[in-house]
């Protein structure tokens, strides 16, 4: 059972946040003692600070942060995100063009749908290996789509829905709980990295 503003889950906190030199330690005991050591990106955790109410921490999930031709796949398991693989899956196709001091991003969209089409089926690939390598008897149960990629609301989810075996939700971020407006997908990140508890 997960307590309501706490990530707990049947008591237990499974992420505990240190200093750095009690965390070297640890690695160092953990490597000795024969195990992988993995570390990941953490985009993650601001994504997850902003959407905390919009994702179901109960469930293991996949999130998908996708942005100018790139992809960061976490996947979270009991609220631990365990395995991130980073994906340039058509980074060359988008084009940056300074004017009037503001910078426009420009990209061919029928090549990007074709990348996008082979990341839906690079994503399968990798829940089939994070079953078979990394954790078989996990229970994936659902892809959380997120980032500043423009065509995110439309057609990266019916590309991922088409493709994927698992459910498929885009996450967008409200201004505040009662108010209908939504923070721009662009802002997000750093909305979340802003949102830093002291």
């Amino acid at each position: 059972v997960i307590q309501r503003n706490r990530f707990t889950i049947n008591g237990n906190v499974p992420v505990v946040v240190t200093s750095e030199p009690i965390l070297i330690q640890l690695g160092d005991t953990l490597k000795k003692g024969g195990h992988q050591l993995m570390g990941v990106d953490c985009s993650f955790l601001a994504y997850s600070r902003m959407f905390q109410r919009q994702i179901n921490w109960s469930e293991n999930f996949v999130l998908v942060e996708l942005d100018a031709g790139i992809a960061n796949i976490t996947f979270f398991e009991e609220l631990v995100p365990t395995y991130l693989q980073y994906e340039d899956y058509n980074q060359a196709n988008w084009k940056y063009i300074e004017k009037a001091q503001s910078v426009q991003v420009n990209f061919r969209e029928s090549a990007e749908i074709q990348a996008l089409e082979g990341l839906a089926e690079t994503l399968n690939s990798v829940i089939a290996y994070y079953y078979q390598e990394i954790s078989p008897d996990c229970e994936l149960k659902k892809i959380y789509l997120v980032g500043g990629h423009p065509m995110l609301r439309k057609e990266v989810q019916e590309i991922f829905h088409d493709v994927s075996s698992l459910p498929v939700k885009m996450i967008s971020a409200k201004v505040s709980e009662t108010s209908k407006k939504k923070i721009p997908d662009r802002y997000v990140l750093a909305a979340g990295l802003a949102m830093k508890e002291v």
